[in-house]
C-alpha cells in the first residue's frame, strides 16, 4: 500500500503545479484501498482505489484519472447522484439502472469541461456525443440530464466504460465514515480553501453556468 500511496502523492503533486484546485482538494481526501472497485472511485469524501489498477497506470494517466475524480467531488456528484437514485426509486424505477445512467451522465459533464491536456489522457472518455445527447444537453445539470434522458426515452448504453470508476456510496469498508456535522465541516473547509486560491475566480467562471451558480453551490453545502 505504501507504494500506491507514494504514486498517488506524486501524481497529486503534479496536479498542484498544473491544476492547483484539483491538487489541493485531493490532498484533503483519505485514500482507501478496496477490491470492491475496479479502478478509482469517490464517495465525495474519500478516494477508493484498486491497487492493481493504480500500479498499471502511467503517471500522467493517473494524474488525469485523479483530476476526473476531483471534478466529481467539486460538483458534489456523489451526493447528488444518491439523491437522484432515491428520487427515481421512490417513483418505481430500478435503482441499479438509474445509478448507472447517473454515473455515465456525470462522466459526460466532467469530461466535457476537464482541461484538454488532462482529458486527452483518459482512456476513451465518455462524452455527450458518444452517449448521443444533443448540444443543449451540455448546459444541463446532472439532475436535468437524468430527467431529460428518462422523459425522452433516450437509450443509454449501460456498458459504456467509465473514465475511472463509478461514484460510490459510503459503504465501502475502510476508514470510519464522517458523521453529518463532520461531513459538512469538511466540505465547507474545502470550499473555503478553494476560494482562497488565486485561480478560483477563473475556475468559477468556467463552471458557474454549467450546473450551479456560486450562490447555489454555497446553498447546496448548507443543506447537506
Amino acid at each position: 500500500m505504501d507504494d500506491i500511496v507514494s504514486k498517488l502523492k506524486n501524481s497529486i503533486t503534479m496536479l498542484l503545479v498544473d491544476e492547483p484546485v484539483y491538487g489541493m482538494l485531493l490532498l484533503k481526501m483519505p485514500v482507501i484501498a478496496s477490491n470492491e472497485v475496479e479502478t478509482i472511485a469517490t464517495d465525495g469524501v474519500r478516494l477508493i482505489v484498486n491497487k492493481d489498477f493504480v500500479e498499471n497506470l502511467e503517471p500522467k494517466q493517473l494524474v488525469s484519472v485523479l483530476a476526473h475524480e476531483a471534478e466529481h467531488v467539486i460538483r458534489l456528484h456523489p451526493l447528488r447522484k444518491t439523491k437522484i437514485v432515491k428520487h427515481y426509486v421512490d417513483k418505481g424505477y430500478i435503482g441499479e439502472q438509474i445509478n448507472r445512467v447517473a454515473n455515465i451522465l456525470a462522466d459526460c459533464i466532467v469530461n466535457e469541461y476537464l482541461p484538454d491536456k488532462i482529458k486527452n489522457l483518459l482512456p476513451e472518455p465518455i462524452t455527450f456525443d458518444k452517449v448521443g445527447l444533443p448540444e443543449e444537453a451540455k448546459k444541463m445539470s446532472l439532475e436535468e440530464l437524468v430527467e431529460y434522458v428518462i422523459k425522452n426515452a433516450i437509450h443509454v448504453n449501460l456498458d459504456l466504460q467509465l473514465a475511472s470508476g463509478d461514484l460510490v456510496s459510503r459503504d465501502i469498508e475502510g476508514e470510519k465514515l464522517l458523521d453529518g456535522d463532520r461531513d459538512f465541516e469538511e466540505r465547507l473547509c474545502v470550499f473555503i480553501y478553494i476560494i482562497n486560491l488565486s485561480e478560483f475566480p477563473v475556475y468559477i467562471r468556467k463552471i458557474s453556468y454549467l450546473e450551479t451558480t456560486l450562490t447555489e453551490f454555497i446553498l447546496s453545502l448548507i443543506h447537506i
